[in-house]
């Protein structure tokens, strides 16, 4: 998980992703739903933030050993996420 921007050269952003968060062992994203677009189950899921402080509606789902289920919603005017369990991929 990394933070670009639109500013960013290819590289610059390769170099963020390099120096990016990684998720523990236990936890990976089986999917990211972003709102008007498909869901993403491979590749890069991209979340965008904007100057006003807003974001698109995104819903991020996480597996925790093969078997927990957790979706992070983010909603595009509340200052926190709101975190839900057994929910992801329904």
């Amino acid at each position: 998980i990394w933070v670009s921007d639109e500013e960013m050269t290819p590289e610059e952003v390769l170099r963020a992703a390099e120096r990016g968060y990684l998720l523990p062992e236990e936890i990976r994203i089986i999917g990211v739903d972003l709102s008007g677009k498909p869901k993403t189950s491979q590749g890069v899921g991209k979340v965008s933030y904007y100057p006003d402080s807003y974001t698109d509606p995104a819903r991020i789902h996480l597996e925790k050993n093969g078997k927990n289920r957790y979706s992070i919603i983010i909603e595009p005017f509340l200052s926190k996420v709101i975190w839900n369990e057994n929910t992801a991929g329904r």
